[in-house]
């Protein structure tokens, strides 16, 4: 059993109480990778190395912080993120939950890192290369997410119907599918995006859930 971190900042109980004012701004940078920006502080999650994911251009991006679900190369170029000072206090307060990148309890793939950010008094989750269900005591902490980053490609990750599974537990507003098959023109194991959302589209309309779709890099999305 995994335990999960906490990481708080100065300004975590301060973001709690803008919820309405202001927007957290999620933008699309290919593969696992978005970026993450609130009151003038930007996180990158899950950065690929340049030339890690065929089809994909090399990463120009800049952010305060970069964080990372595990160790693979997709997920871990956190070198092609230029990093600098923030003048302002970090807004986010992030949670980690420990994971399998597999459904073999991490013997073929080893861990994974769910992270959880809050801030703008919303919690925003990106599941990384979640390769099975969490435990019910690490759903929980999953649970009351406005928005979910959730794989959906298959093959290297959990299976779309898998993942279905964990988003029907978790109940987002806003779902987010990435690394699926169309989005990486090499990547021919992984299932296109149509697939993952065929399987959850009735449930996510009887739920009102909505689906942001991540076709390109660079997309920009606002919660």
């Amino acid at each position: 059993m995994f335990p999960a971190a906490v990481y708080l900042t100065e300004a975590a109980d301060t973001a709690d109480k803008q919820r309405g004012k202001r927007f957290m701004k999620l933008q699309y940078l290919g593969h696992s990778c978005f970026k993450l920006s609130s009151e003038g502080y930007s996180i990158v999650v899950d950065p690929y190395e340049n030339g890690s994911v065929p089809g994909l251009r090399d990463l120009d991006v800049t952010a305060n912080l970069c964080v990372c679900s595990h160790g693979h190369g997709d997920h871990h170029g956190d070198s092609c993120v230029k990093t600098e000072e923030s003048l302002v206090r970090n807004p986010f307060r992030i949670e980690t939950v420990e994971s399998w990148h597999d459904d073999e309890g991490g013997i073929r793939r080893g861990p994974n890192t769910i992270h959880i950010f809050h801030g703008e008094g919303m919690k925003v989750i990106h599941l990384g290369d979640i390769g099975c269900r969490p435990e019910n005591w690490q759903l929980d902490l999953l649970k009351g997410a406005d928005a979910v980053m959730a794989p959906a490609g298959g093959f290297y990750t959990a299976e779309p119907s898998v993942v279905y599974e964990i988003i029907k537990e978790i109940r987002p507003r806003v779902v987010i599918p990435c690394i699926t098959g169309r989005q990486e023109a090499g990547s021919r194991c992984l299932k296109p995006v149509k697939s993952f959302c065929l399987t959850a589209a009735m449930w996510c309309v009887m739920k009102r859930i909505r689906w942001c779709w991540t076709k390109k890099p660079g997309t920009r999305l606002r919660c």
